[in-house]
């Protein structure tokens, strides 16, 4: 039930809602669908002229496009257990190298979240890449430093390195509130990764505030309660 400015209630239906607050127009959304649909078609079975799935159509619409966090999360953990994996990473990692999809921050970090979840390490790489851009909207890249980790647990250093040394250049030159804010995002992958190098980094008083209090805080947590994390 809503009140409009004129104090009138009136009552909504639940799916008249839902379809409001969807991350995506009907039309955006349906040709990114059918983009990420003809991927996993060609990374399935190339040979496959036949292959349908009126399920996985809905399941990509409510992936990318649904309004709720925990509903997409959901589904992400269900494609990450399914023969659909790779093939459905494979496709969410080239949508999200396209700039024209890139420049939509909730269809981006929709991307991000959903790949985060049911890619690998094989597929890091293109959110590492998303953490140093400066092209894409600003929330692009904290919500890759922020997920990145569990795609890549027990990586070495070298992989954040880069990272880290990039946003805290960026800091320490221009006091760029938006590096201070990727490193504070990145500290959670370092911590779920284990890179206690780069934690160590961060934990400085070079660093900004909010990335040193967590790097810090990470740090002195105990080796048990920090596994747990990784599981």
């Amino acid at each position: 039930m809503l009140t409009d400015a004129r104090g009138t209630k009136c009552i909504n239906r639940a799916d008249e809602l839902f379809e409001q607050q969807r991350l995506a127009d009907t039309t955006t959304a349906d040709v990114i669908i059918r983009r990420v649909l003809l991927g996993i078609q060609n990374a399935a079975d190339a040979d496959r002229q036949d292959f349908h799935d009126d399920l996985l159509l809905v399941l990509l619409d409510e992936l990318l496009f649904g309004p709720l966090f925990d509903i997409r999360l959901c589904l992400a953990m269900l494609l990450a257990a399914s023969p659909y994996r790779r093939s459905v990473s494979h496709a969410l990692a080239d949508e999200l190298r396209r700039p024209s999809t890139m420049a939509d921050v909730n269809i981006a970090v929709s991307l991000v979240n959903a790949l985060s979840v049911i890619g690998d390490d094989a597929h890091a790489g293109v959110l590492h890449n998303l953490i140093v851009r400066r092209d894409v909207p600003e929330k692009v890249p904290s919500a890759a430093a922020l997920y990145v980790g569990h795609m890549t647990a027990g990586r070495s250093s070298d992989i954040w390195r880069g990272a880290v040394s990039f946003h805290l250049h960026r800091w320490h030159a221009q006091r760029d509130q938006r590096s201070a804010d990727v490193l504070a995002d990145l500290v959670y992958a370092l911590g779920v990764s284990g890179d206690d190098a780069q934690l160590d980094v961060l934990s400085q008083r070079e660093a900004p505030i909010a990335a040193r209090t967590a790097a810090s805080w990470w740090r002195n947590m105990s080796s048990t309660v920090r596994s747990s994390a990784r599981v």
